[in-house]
Formats: C-alpha cells, sequence, structure tokens
C-alpha cells in the first residue's frame, strides 16, 4: 500500500517555487517589477532581426528601458511594411537638474525636437541580438508614423522617431554601388582598357619619342655644364672685385674727411673775399680815372692851338 503524499512538503515545494519566480523577476528585471514605467513606441522601416521582447533601450550605453512588443504593419495602399515596437521607459533611470516641474510629456516633446532619435544597436555580435539605441541627433530630420494611414490607431500616442543604423546605412551604400556595377558595361570597359593600353606601347614604342628623350637628355646635361660654368665665373668675379670694392670704399672714406675740413676752412675765407672789392672801389680806385681823364684833356688838338696862340 502506498504512502499517503506529505501535504505538508508538497506545500513547502509550492511556495519555495513561487519564492524563487518573484526572486527572478527582481533579479532579471533590475529590480524593476514595481517601478513606474513610462510607455513609448517607434516604427522601423528596415528589418529588425535580432530584436526580441525584453531587448534593451539604451541611452548612450546606459539602459533606460525594454522592449515590450513588437508588430508588424502593413498598409495595402503603398504596398509598405513597417516595424512598430513597443518600449517601456524608465523614469527613475532619468536623472535632472532643473528645478521647474514639468509634466513628463513635455519634457519628452523637448527631448524629440532637440534631436533625440532611436536606431537598431548591436547588444551581443556572438548571437545576433540588438537593442535599440538612444542619442541626440539634431542634425536628422523627424519622421513620424503614428495617426499615418499604415498606423492611423497609434494617433496621439508618444513616438520617438528612428533613424537607419549604421549597419543599414552601409547596406543600403553597398546595394547602390552592387547596382551601379550591374549597369556598367564590362565587355565594353575591357576593350576601353586594351585600347588605352595599346596606345601608350605604340607611344612608348615611336622612334620619334626616344629622340626626344635623347635630346631631352643631352639638353639636361649641357644645362648643368652651364651651371657649373656660371658658379666658377661668379666665384672668380667675386675673388678679384672684393678687394677693389675694399679700396674704393677706402677712397670714399678719404673723401668724406677733406670734404668735411674744406667745410670746415669755408667760413674763415668768406671776410676776406667780401673786403677786397670794397677796397677797390674806394679813393684808390678813383685815382687812375682821373689820371686818364688828365690824359685825354693833354691830348685835345683845340686846346693845343689855343695854348700856341
Amino acid at each position: 500500500m502506498a504512502k499517503e503524499a506529505n501535504t505538508k512538503l508538497i506545500g513547502a515545494f509550492v511556495l519555495a517555487g513561487i519564492a524563487l519566480i518573484i526572486a527572478a523577476f527582481l533579479i532579471f528585471g533590475g529590480g524593476r517589477l514595481f517601478q513606474p514605467v513610462k510607455s513609448s513606441l517607434m516604427y522601423f522601416t528596415g528589418s529588425v532581426q535580432g530584436l526580441n521582447v525584453g531587448s534593451p533601450v539604451m541611452f548612450r550605453g546606459v539602459p533606460v528601458g525594454r522592449v515590450t512588443d513588437i508588430d508588424l504593419l502593413y498598409d495595402p495602399a503603398t504596398l509598405s511594411f513597417l516595424t512598430r515596437v513597443d518600449v517601456n521607459l524608465f523614469p527613475e533611470n532619468w536623472k535632472t537638474t532643473e528645478t521647474q516641474t514639468r509634466s513628463p510629456q513635455e519634457q519628452f516633446r523637448e527631448l524629440v525636437d532637440a534631436g533625440l532619435r532611436a536606431q537598431l544597436i548591436p547588444v551581443s555580435l556572438v548571437t545576433g541580438q540588438l537593442g535599440i539605441g538612444l542619442d541626440m541627433f539634431p542634425a536628422t530630420q523627424a519622421v513620424f508614423f503614428a495617426g499615418t494611414a499604415v498606423a492611423p490607431k497609434d494617433r496621439g500616442l508618444a513616438e520617438i522617431p528612428t533613424i537607419p543604423s549604421t549597419i543599414e546605412r552601409l547596406e543600403t551604400t553597398m546595394q547602390r554601388i552592387l547596382a551601379v556595377i550591374d549597369k556598367a558595361d564590362f565587355d565594353q570597359l575591357s576593350k576601353d582598357v586594351d585600347q588605352t593600353i595599346e596606345a601608350i606601347r605604340n607611344l612608348i614604342t615611336m622612334p620619334e619619342l626616344r629622340n626626344m628623350i635623347v635630346n631631352a637628355n643631352d639638353a639636361v646635361r649641357s644645362a648643368d655644364e652651364t651651371m657649373t660654368t656660371i658658379k666658377a665665373l661668379v666665384g672668380r668675379v667675386d675673388r678679384e672685385v672684393s678687394p677693389s670694392l675694399t679700396s674704393l670704399r677706402a677712397a670714399a672714406t678719404s673723401a668724406d674727411a677733406t670734404m668735411a675740413d674744406v667745410r670746415k676752412m669755408l667760413p674763415a675765407l668768406r671776410p676776406q673775399n667780401a673786403a677786397r672789392p670794397a677796397a677797390g672801389s674806394g679813393a684808390g680806385g678813383s685815382a687812375p680815372r682821373q689820371a686818364r681823364r688828365g690824359a685825354h684833356r693833354r691830348r685835345d688838338p683845340a686846346e693845343e692851338r689855343q695854348r700856341h696862340r
């Protein structure tokens, strides 16, 4: 006969299991089980492979929330798809020094207007897991989808605009490059390259080009010889002219000294030169004129005849 089950033991195991579940929520949930949360949503136009419910939401590497839901939206009018991602943000992880009391909605709109954007970021390169990274990109344009034809029921909800991730931009660039490569005519390009190589080969083997190269070498050699001769001539002229320049400088210095002495003697000579004309113009100067007048009077014939009578 089998033993009856021990109800006390079963109850203890059940309570232990409940306690373990609660502890797991507290540990793996980061102690956020009873913390206030703020719901927000975002839309991605590309692939979100690697993003799962529970993936972290980080602002510059700091965990500030987690993903709660992922839905695929389809717009039959444009035949386009959007991926809607719901997240919970934990306000306790956002510290601020603001002293004014404003509602979270006002602060959220201010951040979005200032450039708050979301993009997919790698969490683990080994497993390929993705997360959502928040950062400020003021130079990017904010594109909203809530309330549009693809998501009409989301009007009025807190939406964070998204931008392509670095991997998505790289993939887009590679796709454009591949599209250009696909359109390229490689056969014609190969023919053009062959023709160019043949033209270069013909140019190199031209006799005129060889003669031109030889003449150019001769011209360069002649120019080198001319420069050597000019340098030697300049050196010789410098050696011969330098002593003459030294003598010329000495003569100029001596001439300057002589002119200085002459300038000193000029003031002493000027009074004597000025006195000589004055002496000649006085009584001594009038005597010769009177003698000449007497001589003329003696030579007058009328006076001679009167004297003889």
